[in-house]
């Protein structure tokens, strides 16, 4: 089995540069507040800044990229936090994201 790689988070809206499988990917986390449940929103673009995938909500217990296959990351994303949906003030301290790269 893979060992899973945590993607290092600070509080806070942010855009940072995240190797998975080998590649470096940008990665975008917007706070969603204007919905009637606010939520983490991960955008996910090439080195340069090309979209790959759009409007992620941070969903516990999932693999974030289980429908976007096509997109070739070599594994899959997850949200762990002991509080479900993960708040604001949650991100980076106890809401935490993982890769884990497929075998």
């Amino acid at each position: 089995m893979s060992t899973p790689f945590e993607i290092p988070l600070s509080a806070g809206p942010q855009t940072f540069s995240a190797p998975l499988a080998g590649v470096t990917y940008r990665m975008r986390l917007t706070w969603c507040a204007s919905v009637s449940t606010p939520a983490w929103v991960l955008d996910i673009a090439t080195d340069a800044g090309d979209p790959l995938v759009s409007g992620l909500s941070l969903v516990i217990g999932s693999d974030l990229l289980a429908q976007h296959a096509h997109l070739n990351i070599g594994g899959g994303l997850y949200v762990v936090s002991d509080i479900d949906p993960p708040t604001y003030d949650s991100l980076g301290v106890t809401t935490k994201l993982y890769f884990l790269p497929s075998t």
